[in-house]
């Protein structure tokens, strides 16, 4: 994590909602809200007072701790626990494209994803935004639709390298086939042609799962060695 710089205007936004300890937001009878602050040193609570705006209420919690109690506090230490900053919803991350503020909401347990941002001001202001404005459902949704996408690429990827191999083993078949010695019983020197002796023509035919199919007869060679290769690619395109 970066050098942590706590701005008053970061402290005084987590502060508002009632997200830095010892400082607690509380609405008054006339419908005014007022701030009241306390200082957890060695192990005691100690009252610090009332205030009518966050700033004066963190300023306090400073003056108690440094010059009261003449301890040198930072920020953290003052208002997290440990010393530790936590702020609800936003984590920081590190990559390889730089540093980032990560902001998610949280449903069960799970968290969805907001964004990422370039500094702790504008994620928290991204945060508040997104659940004042859309709500942690509308996140979720949207969390589910980009799992969903995911899967049916995985899906279709899968089938497409499936469909890839099973052409593939097919045209290789064909191939071996046409590689084969030309058997004796053939007469025109070409796999799948013969010559039809009671026509006087030629007859084209293909071999599909071990069954003779017929292609007709035709007057020339040409045509009905034509009409055997384009049953060869018309099998293989359709992966049977």
């Amino acid at each position: 994590m970066p050098d942590l710089i706590l701005t008053d205007e970061i402290l005084c936004k987590l502060a508002e909602n009632g997200e830095l300890r010892g400082i607690n937001p509380k609405l008054q009878d006339d419908g005014t809200m007022f701030w009241q602050a306390r200082l957890f040193v060695r192990a005691s609570v100690v009252s610090v007072g009332t205030f009518s705006t966050p700033l004066d209420a963190i300023n306090a919690v400073r003056h108690q701790a440094n010059v009261e109690w003449s301890l040198n506090f930072s920020d953290a230490e003052l208002f997290w626990k440990d010393g530790r900053v936590r702020v609800r919803g936003i984590a920081f991350s590190s990559t390889v494209l730089g540093d980032s503020w990560n902001v998610f909401l949280t449903q069960d347990r799970a968290r969805y994803p907001v964004g990422s941002y370039p500094d702790l001001l504008s994620a928290i202001n991204a945060r508040d935004h997104a659940e004042r404005m859309f709500g942690v459902q509308h996140y979720r949704d949207e969390f589910e639709k980009q799992v969903e996408k995911r899967v049916q690429e995985r899906v279709a990827a899968y089938k497409a390298e499936r469909d890839r191999e099973t052409r593939e083993k097919v045209r290789r078949r064909f191939q071996n086939k046409y590689n084969r010695k030309i058997s004796t019983r053939n007469n025109s020197g070409v796999t799948g042609v013969c010559a039809h002796k009671p026509s006087g023509k030629w007859q084209a035919y293909i071999n599909v799962d071990n069954k003779r199919k017929n292609l007709g007869l035709f007057d020339s060679f040409d045509e009905a060695v034509t009409a055997r290769r384009q049953a060869e690619r018309g099998v293989i395109d359709r992966g049977s």
